[in-house]
């Protein structure tokens, strides 16, 4: 397979991803972060667009500079965004500083000095040292939720970043130092890199797709188990209300004192089987006469106005206070 054929496949393959990625990101539900997952494999779709483009007519800048840098912004993203889904800080000081570094020995080693062998190694580098640093977040404070998609998103980047190194080492020895890619045909670290990239992209996706899949798991369940205990609190509140209205119930019916409730209305709601003795008719009979039968044209007055003064106390949200009166 030559360089250009890999090429394609390692586009087919991002393109492919980064649209699912797009199509979950906008109709899902996705944490922070996530956005920043989608970014990344844009810059890798980007990549490969720029590398397939012709050397002869397009400038050193477009295709090289800015298309191996979009390889770098791709872990970049990856990076941010799994510091955003973990909920910890950025470091955009250490963002400008790879920027820079990058951008200053690349345009180095396009128009100071040309040097293949150099661009080659210092991509491979600096993806390198992203890629350890992305799997020591990963492994580093672990959440609650961590599980199989952490893991297995660690593992892989740990693995490339061996391989990063170690193929920068081969290509700093074994590449000649020749201008472009094209005087040179299919450089071998560039074949094994690309070989290598084309699983890891799809692999990549899924275990980002799968940590936040986890994470919603968790929170769902989290809250689950939330609910159920404010169920179970409500329930014990509930009985515990039941049996302290039935102890008062109790005592309220048994009482030789006449204990009653009222609307502001007049009308009663409630009385206890003491006013039988008082008044000669049973509870049920008591609750069905009007207000004119049950006081005295005097009381009707005195209703009024205690009425008055309750609202009046109530607008104020003072405690409510009534003279004692005879009825």
């Amino acid at each position: 397979m030559d360089y250009k054929t890999l090429i394609i496949s390692v586009l087919v393959v991002a393109l492919g991803s980064s649209v699912g990625m797009a199509v979950i990101f906008w109709t899902r539900r996705t944490y922070s972060g996530f956005g920043y997952w989608v970014g990344g494999t844009t810059c890798r779709v980007m990549a490969g667009l720029l590398f397939l483009l012709p050397r002869d007519v397009y400038p050193a800048w477009l295709t090289i500079a800015v298309a191996n840098f979009m390889i770098i912004a791709e872990t970049m993203c990856y990076i941010r965004g799994t510091l955003l889904f973990r909920g910890r800080p950025l470091h955009p000081r250490i963002d400008l500083c790879v920027v820079v570094a990058f951008a200053a020995l690349f345009a180095y080693y396009i128009y100071i000095e040309p040097m293949m062998n150099m661009r080659i190694m210092f991509r491979l580098t600096f993806n390198g040292a992203l890629e350890l640093w992305l799997m020591g977040i990963l492994l580093s404070k672990r959440p609650a939720y961590f599980g199989i998609g952490e893991i297995w998103q660690a593992v892989l980047w740990g693995l490339l970043s061996v391989f990063s190194f170690g193929l920068a080492l081969y290509s700093y020895g074994n590449v000649p130092p020749v201008p472009d890619i094209t005087v040179l045909i299919n450089p071998v670290s560039q074949q094994v890199y690309l070989l290598v990239l084309l699983p890891c992209a799809f692999m990549t996706t899924m275990s980002q797709i799968i940590m936040n899949a986890q994470r919603f798991e968790y929170d769902h369940r989290k809250l689950q188990d939330q609910l159920e205990e404010d169920v179970a609190s409500l329930k014990e509140m509930h009985d515990r209300l039941q049996m302290s209205e039935a102890r008062h119930r109790m005592l309220v019916d048994n009482s030789t004192d006449i204990i009653w409730t009222m609307t502001l209305d007049g009308r009663v709601t409630y009385v206890n089987a003491a006013v039988e003795r008082l008044r000669g008719f049973s509870p049920e009979e008591f609750l069905s006469q009007s207000r004119n039968e049950l006081y005295v044209p005097e009381f009707q007055t005195m209703f009024k106005e205690g009425v008055a003064i309750i609202q009046e106390q109530m607008k104020a949200g003072a405690p409510i206070k009534l003279p004692r009166r005879e009825i």
